[in-house]
């Protein structure tokens, strides 16, 4: 775990979080107690400051982190499965009252008996956590770690798990979940359009879907009860921002302040969002999938992206270049002054510096202009543009790049739209593509996916990529919340998030998204293909870029 003092819930942030809980819920030992006990859960650190020790598996020994509580209990306490193995949740809430049928792995067949272990006490938890044995007297798995602790250091321990996960997060209420999505002013009003009408679309069909919940939660069999009183109406919020980045922030406040909102889902940016993944970590909001082609670089826990954005491809790219030629070479690069472009060469730049042999040549186009200089592609060089479709279109003119079974020209799908948008046809012909998304006839089926649930319901096909990646966000969002059942906590949330991307719901434009414990970027490669069809054509396997830290021009 993260343990640097600004990081969210990290070492300190958290000590302060809890020691205001623990004042404020009746019961709680002293806040130096939850302190310790904070500690010892997160970090596997003792009062004196040595590393928790404990041994698995009978004789495997664990030592500091490795043997912190958070690796296998989750920041939820809520618990987390791992290779098939389920830890349980270990919050005061659910652990200190005997555990129904919830959480148990098996239905009870006698319905009127729901109780599978009685409630814990502090001996009983004492002799869990040094022995492995439950309130019934029986072992615990052989995972569960046997530590050796005083009884002051358990206390600790116990008075932390009394506040953790110990009231709901804000944006939710008895009857409403409060979710927001954010728009930036420099996105494309198409597919600012594309996103809102996917969410609302999402939404309404999800409240049509459950009108009736209420009334079964009062008519239904006992075994489905506590899922239906988990119901909440979802209310999507639009948040559209305005002015320059640095207003953004101070608009988010106050429309937090207004309304809380659970959590952000999809939302659509374009030079920077680098103020909206600020206001997530100053709020502790998740903020799942947004559109963005340059997510803020960093260590940040609330934000979770579908990839690197464009420094990924320049990964994928310099990939390409180094299994074309291992001896190197020198690459040409053109993108406008102050675009997004500018972070993607940036990240090329610095990749390809650290190969022997290659070196790289800038061509920074004025930000009012996009002529691209016609000696720009005389030379025998590979030239990559980081330009979007309509730079391309006003700034090819005449110009005839050089083809060849060798890709002598690079272009991302990400920025020119393809195979989507309609490019100059020379370039069409001639140019390899980054493309972080699925290739072949298993892009264009996946797309079809998406794009049939959304024509059943009026939405037409235009944007079709970015509406189909909108919908995988609702619809991961959707699962992630139904996982939930009555327990509304985010740090929660985001481990459900975590667990199913990659099992609960096929991917739309990506061809894997996963996700592991902390992880906050989905896919971690792309091919280079060319578009001799319909379909983008892989001429490469898929290539993992390794990620190399660049700082957004915004």
């Amino acid at each position: 775990m993260d343990t640097r003092r600004d990081h969210p819930y990290g070492r300190w942030h958290a000590l302060q979080v809890v020691v205001l809980l623990a004042a404020a819920v009746p019961g709680i030992a002293a806040a130096g107690d939850v302190e310790v006990g904070a500690a010892l859960y997160h970090q596997g650190i003792l009062p004196t400051g040595e590393p928790l020790r404990a041994t698995v598996q009978r004789d495997v020994p664990l030592v500091g982190e490795r043997a912190a509580c958070v690796n296998c209990h989750g920041r939820s306490g809520l618990g987390l499965l791992e290779g098939g193995k389920v830890a349980r949740p270990v919050t005061g809430a659910l652990l200190f009252k005997p555990r129904d049928s919830r959480w148990s792995l098996r239905l009870p067949t006698d319905p009127g008996s729901a109780t599978t272990r009685p409630a814990y006490t502090e001996t009983t938890l004492f002799q869990a956590i040094r022995s492995g044995v439950d309130p019934d007297g029986r072992m615990l798995d052989g995972l569960m770690p046997r530590y050796t602790l005083g009884d002051r250091e358990l206390r600790s321990l116990r008075a932390y798990l009394e506040t953790l996960s110990a009231e709901p997060s804000p944006g939710v209420d008895g009857e409403t979940l409060h979710l927001a999505t954010v728009i930036t002013p420099d996105a494309d009003p198409a597919g600012r359009r594309a996103v809102i009408d996917v969410l609302q679309a999402f939404y309404a069909a999800q409240r049509a879907h459950t009108r009736n919940e209420p009334q079964r939660a009062r008519n239904s069999p006992w075994a489905h009860r506590w899922q239906n009183a988990a119901f909440r109406d979802w209310q999507l919020h639009v948040w559209q921002l305005d002015g320059s980045p640095e207003e953004w922030g101070e608009q988010l406040d106050a429309r937090y302040h207004e309304q809380p909102v659970f959590a952000l889902v999809s939302g659509l940016g374009n030079a920077t969002w680098q103020p909206v993944h600020a206001f997530c970590e100053r709020h502790a909001v998740p903020c799942v999938l947004p559109n963005v082609t340059t997510p803020p670089e960093g260590t940040g826990h609330w934000s979770v992206y579908f990839s690197r954005g464009l420094p990924l491809e320049a990964g994928v790219i310099a990939q390409h270049l180094r299994q074309s030629n291992p001896d190197g070479e020198t690459i040409l690069q053109a993108y406008r002054k102050g675009s997004v472009g500018e972070t993607a060469a940036a990240a090329l730049r610095t990749t390809l510096h650290k190969e022997p042999g290659y070196s790289v040549i800038d061509r920074e186009l004025p930000a009012d202009s996009t002529v691209i200089p016609p000696g720009l592609f005389q030379e025998e060089w590979p030239v990559v543009l980081w330009l979007d479709d309509d730079e391309l279109h006003q700034g090819m003119a005449d110009i005839e790049p050089a083809s060849g079974a060798n890709c002598r020209v690079y272009l991302s799908s990400t920025l020119t739209g393809a195979p989507h948008r309609p490019l100059p046809d020379v370039l069409a012909r001639t140019a390899c593509f980054v493309h972080p998304f699925a290739a072949g006839a298993e892009y264009r089926g996946r797309i079809e996916r998406a794009t049939a649930w959304l024509a059943a319901r009026g939405i037409s096909d235009e944007e079709p990529r970015l509406k189909a990646d909108t919908l995988f966000a609702a619809t991961l969002v959707g699962r992630a919340l139904r996982h939930l059942r009555s327990l509304y906590h985010r740090e929660y949330f985001l481990e459900r998030i975590e667990h199913i991307t990659d099992s609960a719901i096929p991917g739309y434009s990506y061809p894997l998204l996963t996700l592991g414990t902390g992880q906050r970027y989905a896919s971690r490669g792309g091919y280079i293909v060319r578009l001799t069809g319909p379909d983008p054509v892989p001429i490469s396997d898929w290539l993992v870029a390794e990620p190399v830290p660049i700082r957004s021009p915004g």
